[in-house]
C-alpha cells in the first residue's frame, strides 16, 4: 500500500469515526464536532495534496488537488471560526455545501478518468449521492437542523465510504 492510498484509508476511517459518534453521543457531540471535522477536513486536504503529488505527472488530476483545497478551507475555516454557538446554526448549511462542492468535484473527476477508475458506477453513485444529499439539506434547512446531529452524522459515515471507494481504486492501481 502506497503513502496516498494510505491517507485515504486513514481519512475513510476519521469520517466513519466521527458519524458513529455522532449516533452515540447526539448531545456532547456539537462542539467536539465542529473541532473534530475542522481536523477531518483539514487532514483530508493534506491527503489529497499528497495524493496529487504523489502521482505520475502523466496521471495527476487538479480536480484531486482542488478537493484538497476545498477540504483544507474548509477544516480551516471551522478551526478559525471559534465560535461554536454560531457555528451550531450554520454548520448544517456549512457541511450541506461541503456535501454538494465535494461531490461534484469527485463527479468531474470521474467523468474526466473514467477509463481510469477501477469501479466507475460505484465511484460515480457514491459522487452523486454525496452531492444530491447535500442538495437536499440546503433545500430544507430546518430539518436539517432539527436532525442536525443526525444528518451529520449520516453525511460523515457517507463521506467515509466514499474516501474508501477512492482508497480502494487508488490501492488497484
Amino acid at each position: 500500500m502506497n503513502r496516498q492510498s494510505f491517507l485515504l484509508a486513514v481519512s475513510s476511517v476519521f469520517f466513519g469515526v466521527a458519524g458513529v459518534y455522532c449516533f452515540l453521543y447526539p448531545k456532547d457531540s456539537l462542539e467536539a464536532m465542529g473541532w473534530y471535522v475542522g481536523f477531518i477536513l483539514v487532514f483530508s486536504g493534506i491527503s489529497k495534496f499528497f495524493r496529487y503529488m504523489g502521482n505520475v505527472k502523466e496521471t495527476r488530476s487538479g480536480w484531486v488537488l482542488a478537493g484538497g483545497a476545498v477540504d483544507l478551507l474548509f477544516g480551516l475555516w471551522l478551526w478559525g471560526s471559534g465560535n461554536f454557538l454560531i457555528m451550531a446554526a450554520l454548520l448544517p448549511l456549512f457541511f450541506a455545501g461541503y456535501m454538494v462542492v465535494h461531490g461534484i468535484l469527485l463527479l468531474v473527476y470521474y467523468y474526466r478518468r473514467k477509463g481510469q477508475v477501477a469501479r466507475p458506477r460505484l465511484y460515480a453513485v457514491s459522487a452523486a449521492v454525496q452531492a444530491l444529499l447535500g442538495v437536499l439539506l440546503l433545500a430544507e434547512p430546518v430539518v436539517a437542523a432539527a436532525a442536525f446531529v443526525y444528518t451529520i452524522g449520516v453525511g460523515l459515515l457517507w463521506c467515509g465510504f466514499a474516501n474508501f471507494v477512492a482508497w480502494r481504486e487508488a490501492a488497484e492501481r
